[in-house]
């Protein structure tokens, strides 16, 4: 595991990140600055604009993926 995906947090808040997914690849990640899955979900929504869906993950867990 990379240093960009630390296994040990210094804080007990989640780690975010967004993934736009164009034809079935990742083309861009986005840090999302929230505490709960629910909050990350809502702010990936704009996201969708740049791609066909987003999937949202909390460090190696998979919370959701969002389409048009």
């Amino acid at each position: 595991m990379s240093a960009a995906y630390p296994l040990q947090h210094q804080s007990d808040k989640p780690v975010y990140r967004a993934y736009v997914v164009v034809a079935d690849h990742f083309r861009a990640s986005h840090v999302l600055d929230c505490a709960n899955d629910q909050s990350a979900i809502e702010l990936a929504q704009p996201l969708l604009s740049r791609g066909e869906a987003v999937e949202i993950w909390e460090r190696a867990r998979f919370v959701s993926r969002v389409a048009r």
